[in-house]
Parts: structure tokens; sequence; C-alpha cells
């Protein structure tokens, strides 16, 4: 498959216009498809430049490493006729994530079991003096590098996806 990275917007408003002579249903479903499609290479880039850690909690207890928690979801809202897809991280099984994305000022990490990770001289009784730590958007450069190819590719899922249907719908 080749990927024209000089899609343009128009490109995408002249592929609107052909998808409105679809029924509803249709117009929904191509949409949904072309974000979903479009975004892959946001979420491989997310996972490729997140940062790795040892996979272990302050407490010393294991977790999966960021780079396994980042998802891309698609939704419709079926009441707007908008399709949004989005890639993040699962909160639930990453739940440090926005810390390392955005990072934090120095801080002092209460301990909950004895097993913790301690930095020499960074123990405080039961609690951990944590530094802090930079900022790495990892999700966000990865969006801001793969922009006009995320333009690309939704042009051409859509475009192909427009033709599909044409096609079914001229054998009924």
């Amino acid at each position: 498959m080749t990927i024209d990275h000089h899609a343009t917007i128009t490109d995408i408003k002249k592929l609107q216009r052909r998808l409105r002579k679809f029924p509803v249903k249709i117009q929904q479903r191509v949409i949904k498809s072309a974000t979903n499609f479009a975004m892959t290479p946001v979420m491989k880039l997310a996972k490729q430049t997140v940062p790795v850690g040892d996979g272990l909690t302050p407490d010393g207890e294991t977790r999966e490493h960021l780079r396994d928690t980042i998802w891309k979801k698609s939704k419709l809202y079926k009441h707007r006729g908008t399709a949004v897809t989005v890639v993040g991280n699962d909160y639930v099984r990453g739940p440090h994530s926005h810390l390392v994305h955005d990072g934090t000022q120095p801080h002092i990490t209460p301990l909950v079991h004895k097993r913790a990770l301690t930095i020499e001289d960074s123990l405080i009784g039961r609690a951990v003096k944590h530094p802090g730590s930079e900022p790495r958007k990892y999700l966000l450069l990865a969006h801001q590098s793969k922009r006009g190819e995320v333009v690309s590719r939704f042009t051409l899922k859509m475009a192909r996806g427009i033709e599909k249907e044409a096609n079914k719908l001229a054998k009924t």
C-alpha cells in the first residue's frame, strides 16, 4: 500500500461530499474505519518511544510496562455523526502514565509494603523521597510527528471505503 503524505483537508472534503450520497449507517462505518486506520502509526510510535522502566511500583510490586498499556479505541457518536479514535494509556493497567508523560515535582511517596524500592539516603521512615521527573510526552510527540501520515491514511481509507461501498450497492 502506498500512502501519499501530501493529502490535504480539501481531499477529505471532496470525499465527504461523495460519502454523503450513501445511507447514514454506511457513512458512519466508513468514517469510523478511516479514523481507526489513520491513528495506527501514532499508537505504534508511542509504543516505540515510551520510556521503559523496570516494571515495578514504588512498593516493589511488579506491573506492566507502560508500552503494554498503550491502546487505540474508536468510537462512533451516532447522534452527532462523529467518529473519534483515541490513543492513550489504559489507566487501570498503567495508573502512573500521566506522571511519566507530564513529569512530576519532587515529592515524598509513602510505602505500603516492606518490600519497597529504596535508593540510598532517600528512605525517610516509611516513605521515599522522589526527586521528581522531567515530562516524557511520548503520546503528544507521536501525534505531532505522525500528523501528516494520519491525514493521508484517513484520506486513503475513506476513498477505499467509499469505493467498496459503491461497489456493494451497484451489485444489489
